[in-house]
C-alpha cells in the first residue's frame, strides 16, 4: 500500500495523474489518447542512439526498450500535426494504405532489404498496403536511420511522420522492424492493455523511478476483444526499464516467455485485421 501511494504521488508530481484507465466512455477515451500524445511529445535524442549503438544481440532486453521516449520507443515530434485529441477513427490509415519512403542513404542494401521484407510480411498476412510515396499523398511515413534509436509515433498523425530504425541494431531483429511499423499502424505495447493485471504482475519496486509512466495502462479499445498475447511482438521483455536488473514484469503463471522479436504473434495479426476490417485468412 505504501509503495502504491508513493507511485501515485510520483505520477501526480509528474503531471500525469489525469490519465484515466478504467472507462469505456468515448469522451474519456479521446481525453486519454490526447494525454498520451502529450507524454510522447518530444525530440529525437542522440543519447538514446548511443545506448542503442552499444546494444548486443545477447542482451535480455530489446533495443527499442533503451529509449528515453514514452514507453521507450514512442515519439511524436513537435512538427507533426494532429498530435492531440486523436480519436479511434482518425488515427487509422485510410483504407489501410500507408504511403512510405525509405531514406536509403541512411541504410545499406541489406538493411533496406530487411525493411522491405518486413513490409512484405504485412502484405502477406494482413490487408494493409504500404505503397511508395510519390510526392502527392498528404500523409506518409519516412523510414529513417538517424542516430536516435528505434522509435515511431502511434497511428496516422497527419502529414509526414518518422519511423526511425537506427542501423544496425534496430534492424538486427526482424521483429523490431515489425514492432515499430505496428506502432505506426496504430498499436501500443501489449502490457499496456487495461486488463494486463490479470495476466502479468508489474514489480514496481524494480522499475526505474523515472520510467514508471512506461507502465501506464491504455484504454481497452485497443484490445479488440482478443486474448492477451504473451507472444506478441509488442510485449516488453521481463526486465524492461529495471533499476536493478530484476524482473519488472512477471507472468501469471510465472515463467511464460515474453518480449519475442522474431515477428508477428498470431494475435497481433488478429488485432490488425480487426482494426482494419481485413478478410485475410
Amino acid at each position: 500500500m505504501i509503495l502504491k501511494l508513493f507511485v501515485l504521488l510520483w505520477l501526480s508530481l509528474c503531471g500525469i495523474q489525469s490519465v484515466p484507465v478504467l472507462s469505456r466512455n468515448e469522451a474519456t477515451y479521446e481525453e486519454t489518447v490526447s494525454k498520451i500524445r502529450e507524454l510522447s511529445l518530444g525530440l529525437p535524442d542522440e543519447r538514446v542512439g548511443e545506448a542503442v549503438s552499444k546494444w548486443s544481440a545477447e542482451s535480455t532486453t530489446n533495443p527499442e526498450e533503451l529509449g528515453s521516449y514514452f514507453e521507450g520507443d514512442i515519439l511524436t515530434v513537435p512538427e507533426e500535426p494532429g498530435r492531440n485529441g486523436i480519436n479511434g477513427s482518425y488515427f487509422r490509415w485510410h483504407d489501410g494504405v500507408i504511403p512510405f519512403v525509405i531514406e536509403e542513404t541512411d541504410f545499406n542494401e541489406t538493411e533496406v532489404q530487411s525493411i522491405l521484407a518486413a513490409i512484405a510480411d504485412y502484405h502477406s498476412k494482413t490487408c494493409l498496403r504500404f505503397v511508395e510515396y510519390d510526392g502527392n499523398q498528404t500523409d506518409y511515413i519516412s523510414i529513417q536511420g538517424g542516430n536516435t534509436g528505434c522509435w515511431s509515433g502511434v497511428g496516422r498523425l497527419g502529414g509526414k511522420q518518422t519511423v526511425n530504425l537506427q542501423p544496425p541494431n534496430c534492424i538486427r531483429r526482424f521483429g523490431v522492424i515489425i514492432h515499430e511499423l505496428m506502432h505506426t499502424v496504430g498499436f501500443y505495447h501489449e502490457q499496456s492493455r487495461i486488463d494486463r493485471n490479470d495476466y502479468v504482475t508489474i514489480n514496481w519496486e524494480n522499475v526505474d523511478i523515472t520510467k514508471f509512466h512506461n507502465f501506464l495502462t491504455m484504454p481497452n479499445s485497443y484490445a479488440y476483444g482478443v486474448d492477451y498475447d504473451y507472444g506478441s511482438v509488442m510485449h516488453y521483455t521481463e526486465n524492461s526499464f529495471s533499476s536493478n536488473g530484476n524482473n519488472t514484469i512477471d507472468t501469471k503463471p510465472p515463467g511464460i516467455p515474453i518480449g519475442q522479436r522474431e515477428g508477428f504473434g498470431i494475435i497481433d495479426l488478429e488485432k490488425i485485421n480487426l482494426m482494419y476490417n481485413c478478410t485475410v485468412q
